[in-house]
């Protein structure tokens, strides 16, 4: 359900319900005119392939962008997300990679450093962004109609 206000006067609200405001429960069944895009960076790091394309193949829709940073000391690992980056058009591997430490500055700076390069992206048109690791996994999976 949808809050809606109503034009007009203020109202009293002598504790009394604001006649102004009405609950709209038709509007909870309306769809945005264009699909909510996400723009989803990924953190990788050392041999964790597997729980990485099982990530991956949990959160990929068409719709949305995955940019993915693999950590500068996983080469393997980084070769991998490379290939699978390059089957489709709306996954890119960062350019550059840097050594993270979880929780330390490094690893704000990369997640600064990859938010920058998303804004500077023109041809991703994206509205949130979403930021997990390959140890991360959905609770609740999106549906998969684009």
């Amino acid at each position: 359900m949808w809050l809606r206000r109503q034009s007009g006067s203020a109202g009293d609200l002598e504790g009394k319900a604001n006649a102004n405001v009405v609950w709209d429960e038709d509007a909870a069944e309306t769809f945005p005119s264009r699909p909510v895009r996400i723009a989803f960076v990924l953190v990788v790091h050392g041999r964790a392939s597997r729980q990485f394309q099982r990530l991956f193949k949990a959160i990929y829709h068409v719709s949305h962008f995955y940019y993915i940073h693999v950590d500068q000391r996983s080469n393997y690992l980084h070769r991998q997300v490379r290939t699978l980056a390059s089957q489709y058009p709306n996954v890119r591997v960062t350019p550059w990679r840097m050594a993270t430490i979880w929780g330390g500055a490094s690893l704000l700076t990369m997640y600064l450093r990859a938010m920058a390069d998303l804004l500077a992206m023109r041809d991703w048109s994206w509205d949130f962004f979403i930021n997990l690791s390959a140890a991360d996994y959905p609770i609740r999976y999106e549906r998969r109609t684009p």
